[in-house]
Parts: C-alpha cells; structure tokens; sequence
C-alpha cells in the first residue's frame, strides 16, 4: 500500500515525486512518513504542507494518511535508477535521532491525581 499513497502524492501539483515508509511510533507501533521532492518553483513551508494535507485528505484513507511529511530536494536512486528505500530508511533513522538528541528532556508524568487539600 505504500505504492498506492506514492501514486496518490505523485498525483498532487505539488509534487514531483515521493517515497513513502513506515517509521516507530509510539502510540500505534508504527506510521507512515512520506519523503516529497517537490515541483520546481514550490517552496517548502507551512502553507506547502497545509494544501499536501489537506490534498491527501481528499484523497487517502484516514488511517493511511501520512502522519509525517519531510520535504527534500531529491530521492535517494540505487545503481538501476529506482527509489533506495533502504537509504530512505536509514536517512530517516538518523534523522529521528539527531531530533531526539536536540529535543529538550521530557518532563516526567506524575503517576495518579493529584490530592486536594
């Protein structure tokens, strides 16, 4: 199903081509992620990602919607020219890494409610 959601955002005007990946997520085990090379004069930014959302809306199923979306300038090829989803992947694991480790400490949750006095 990931090459169906490919087919979907390749379909976009925004979109010039796209590799989408299941990445750790810890409340459903896993998502998708979708890695965009973007049309030739669309810039990345927040009004980008406003229409790419609510395009796959319209389009995707909710619970196949990519939770995540990282734009780059293009997709990693093997020696014959395909997407290397294995470099996709393990750009993506050093990605979350390096945010994790620049991520500001987690504050830790109190267990139970708190008493009123």
């Amino acid at each position: 199903y990931p090459s169906q959601i490919e087919n979907i955002l390749n379909r976009s005007e925004l979109v010039k081509e796209s590799c989408v990946i299941g990445v750790p997520d810890q409340l459903r085990g896993s998502k998708v992620k979708a890695y965009v090379v973007l049309e030739g004069d669309i810039k990345p930014g927040t009004e980008t990602m406003a229409k790419l959302r609510s395009y796959c809306r319209t389009q995707i199923a909710r619970y196949a919607l990519p939770r995540e979306y990282e734009f780059i300038d293009e997709l990693p090829r093997t020696k014959v020219a395909k997407v290397d989803y294995r470099a996709i992947e393990q750009m993506d694991a050093e990605l979350r890494a390096k945010r994790a480790a620049e991520a500001p400490p987690k504050q830790p949750r109190s267990q139970g409610k708190k008493k009123s006095q």
